[in-house]
């Protein structure tokens, strides 16, 4: 098994990772013995090894596989192959990849990768077939490459991208490199984009204009796929967006749980928005009840100065029991 550790989620939050794993095909199962009790001999027969290497091989014992599964393979991957030019001029081979594997299991494949890679040579864009080869020949270089980078998380989050991209192209080649991680690094810059607008120039401006300037970053970073990457960005991504913005000119509490109110309704479903809103409740209430706990304990700490008396160990129990039970 090769399993490569995505370095991208670790630009998003300290020690966060993701994993992005594929199979090699199964070393070869080892021959099975059958025995059959007779009443005056044993007759015994060896079943010959078999290998998983095929598109659908299976083990000795297992159930054969239905005879209209290679068609059925066929027919469930086509729409799939045909896609595999347009995903690498778009950045989202990687995508492809992932769907495609799961699309070959489901109908029952074996040896999902080599299926997707022999793929290939059927594209009529061979020139962008080629540019498949190599980022696929290229991961695990470019996972060990991406496991010795280090980068500090106060580092902002438009710099590590930048670092990040330019170990992959120097690893992977840049058109491979743009093929298979070009559509997730747009993402990330456009919001590396809006974070570091927010905490800037956003604040001495009317929401419309802060709104009109989101889309000129997206138009600037998604580039030619604008209308692509926009449209399979969630409801959930564009709430936090213009609330983070819209929240600069909340005056108070009230202004801002109306403001999230608003935006609920605007951009999630009705029950997404009403589980939303039970837990920012939930999370408001345990905010309360820890900024009320550390204001009791400062006056605790005040009036008993000897965290040893009786008094004051029996205060914080009854404190601690109010609190949190």
């Amino acid at each position: 098994m090769l399993k490569r550790t995505v370095a991208v989620a670790a630009l998003l939050a300290a020690g966060a990772t993701a994993a992005w794993q594929w199979w090699p095909a199964a070393a070869p199962a080892g021959g099975a013995r059958a025995i059959a009790a007779g009443n005056t001999a044993s007759a015994v027969a060896t079943a010959a090894p078999t290998r998983r290497d095929g598109l659908f091989a299976r083990a000795w014992g297992e159930a054969a596989p239905p005879p209209d599964l290679p068609k059925r393979l066929a027919d469930v991957m086509q729409a799939h192959y045909a896609s595999g030019a347009t995903a690498v001029h778009s950045g989202q081979l990687q995508r492809w990849w992932r769907d495609g594997l799961a699309l070959c299991q489901q109908a029952g494949g074996n040896n999902c990768e080599r299926v997707l890679q022999d793929a290939l040579a059927s594209w009529p864009d061979q020139a962008a077939a080629a540019i498949a080869r190599s980022a696929i020949a290229q991961l695990a270089a470019t996972a060990h490459a991406e496991a010795q980078l280090v980068q500090s998380t106060s580092t902002p989050l438009s710099q590590r991208l930048a670092k990040l991209s330019a170990l992959r192209k120097a690893s992977m080649g840049e058109a491979a490199a743009e093929a298979w991680y070009g559509a997730e690094e747009a993402g990330i810059a456009f919001k590396a984009a809006v974070n570091e607008f927010a905490q800037g120039p956003a604040a001495t401006m009317p929401q419309q204009a802060r709104m009109a300037r989101v889309e000129a970053l997206r138009q600037q970073h998604y580039g030619s796929d604008y209308a692509e990457l926009k449209a399979a960005e969630s409801p959930q991504a564009n709430y936090q967006i213009e609330y983070g913005l819209a929240r600069l000119d909340a005056r108070d509490a009230a202004a801002d749980a109306a403001l999230r109110g608003s935006l609920r309704s605007k951009y999630l479903p009705v029950a997404d928005a009403q589980a939303q809103a039970q837990q920012e409740a939930a999370a408001a209430a345990q905010q309360a009840r820890q900024q009320a706990y550390a204001v009791a304990l400062a006056e605790l700490d005040r009036r008993y100065p000897d965290h040893q008396d009786y008094a004051y160990v029996t205060a914080l129990a009854a404190l601690r029991k109010q609190a949190f039970e």
